[in-house]
């Protein structure tokens, strides 16, 4: 059986090649080692640093109409549609495996379907990830930045996540301050609500989450917060940033 393994392209605001690996679509296909297997991967980065971190080849396209109110450019992330046209039309497949990560990327998983049913054979799966994880405290965070100083890393980036619907009880200004004082540099993380979490179903009352669009993180955390408090948090973050928390990665 030839099987053909997808990792499609992102439709988005913003993405950056952080280690963003097709790992459920490779675990799939390692449990089809004896079929003919073909992987077509969209999101193969360029311009990599010494990290592993690159840049997505990118498109400026229309917004969607469901996100046509967030005042952000809006880009197809990936190889060129053509670069698969042409592997499917030099090739034939019996089956062919879709994978996305978040909901609201479902622009691109469509696009390959659209492309597949061209040749006539389909078959998708869609994978969600639960972003889970503990509390970090603050003596712990300290500690570990002067850890990580001390054995001689030159660049350490404190993420805080901004548009939680908890976020009345987060105090994200003093919490950026903290992180750059330790000698990391600052940067927003924008919160992304997964329906079925109990997080993500707590924010309906803030958004239509049958439209997989609104679970965007770009455009929820503008919607919960509203323009003028997220260009203030981003406005504080290059502040600090600015006077010596931490050295900037090159994203």
């Amino acid at each position: 059986m030839n099987v053909l393994l997808v990792n499609p392209p992102i439709y988005d605001f913003t993405a950056f090649d952080f280690w963003l690996r097709p790992y459920g679509l490779l675990r799939v296909g390692g449990q089809l080692r004896t079929c003919n297997l073909t992987a077509f991967d969209y999101l193969d980065s360029r311009d990599r640093d010494g990290f592993g971190r690159g840049r997505f080849d990118r498109t400026l396209v229309a917004r969607p109409a469901a996100l046509a109110d967030i005042p952000r450019r809006f880009y197809r992330f990936g190889r060129s549609r053509e670069d698969f046209q042409r592997l499917l039309a030099g090739s034939s497949f019996d089956v062919v495996l879709v994978q996305t990560v978040m909901t609201y990327w479902y622009l691109g998983v469509r696009e390959v379907i659209e492309d597949i049913r061209n040749v006539g054979f389909e078959s998708s799966a869609y994978e969600w990830q639960r972003k889970t994880g503990g509390k970090v405290y603050s003596e712990e965070f300290a500690a570990a930045v002067r850890a990580l100083r001390e054995a001689g890393a030159s660049s350490i980036t404190a993420y805080i996540i901004i548009g939680h619907p908890d976020s009345q009880e987060q105090d994200l200004g003093s919490s950026i301050r903290f992180a750059a004082a330790q000698g990391a540099h600052v940067m927003l993380s924008e919160f992304a609500p997964i329906p079925g979490t109990p997080v993500g179903d707590s924010c309906r009352s803030f958004t239509t989450l049958d439209e997989p669009l609104n679970h965007n993180k770009t455009a929820f955390t503008l919607r919960f917060l509203g323009q003028a408090r997220v260009d203030r948090l981003k406005a504080l973050c290059r502040e600090v940033n600015r006077a010596g928390g931490g050295l900037s990665p090159p994203f």
